[in-house]
């Protein structure tokens, strides 16, 4: 098909087993928080689909949703997040780039914490809390920025992240612990 993106209506509340499976040139995907449910298969083999845009608390998916979709490497967090906890493995496993949206203000305990695929994280200056361990045993985590609106870095929030090249500590951090 030559279908290259989908962004799914609010009024629909669950995507059917296979109902975008074989896809091959979708390259991108926007579902919104109206989405309860994905269910098996539904973007099986869109084997260039690279970027997801979600709610990973508001809608579950089933473990081989995305299967055999080797470039989807960009997780995009809906704008109706204001708080990131621990998303779930079926969402962040194999993503390299996470984009957090301008609406989210605490990244909480554990947050990002032993995903290890993850590349870059961008923060928003809206993030004024991380909590401990956020980003530990990130092996893969290269580049991250501190936003101005930041004052302090929790416990081990970089304990673990093995690859990181570059931090940019703002000067208005008080507290590292």
């Amino acid at each position: 098909t030559s279908l290259l993106q989908i962004t799914i209506p609010s009024s629909v509340t669950k995507i059917e087993d296979k109902a975008f499976s074989g896809c091959s040139s979708m390259t991108r995907i926007i579902i919104p928080s109206t989405v309860k449910n994905i269910e098996e298969e539904s973007f099986k083999d869109c084997i260039n689909l690279t970027e997801l845009t979600i709610d990973p608390y508001e809608t579950k998916i089933k473990p081989n949703s995305f299967e055999n979709c080797p470039s989807l490497e960009t997780l995009n967090i809906s704008n109706t997040v204001t708080k990131i906890k621990q998303i779930p493995n079926e969402i962040i496993q194999n993503k390299k780039n996470i984009n957090i949206p301008n609406t989210v203000t605490t990244l909480e305990n554990n947050s990002f914490s032993s995903c290890s695929s993850i590349v870059k994280i961008t923060i928003p200056p809206s993030v004024t809390d991380i909590g401990p361990h956020c980003f530990e045993k990130c092996s893969s985590l290269v580049e991250i920025n501190i936003p101005l609106s930041m004052t302090n870095i929790e416990e081990s929030t970089f304990s673990g992240c093995s690859s990181l090249k570059d931090i940019i500590i703002p000067s208005n951090i008080k507290n590292i612990s």
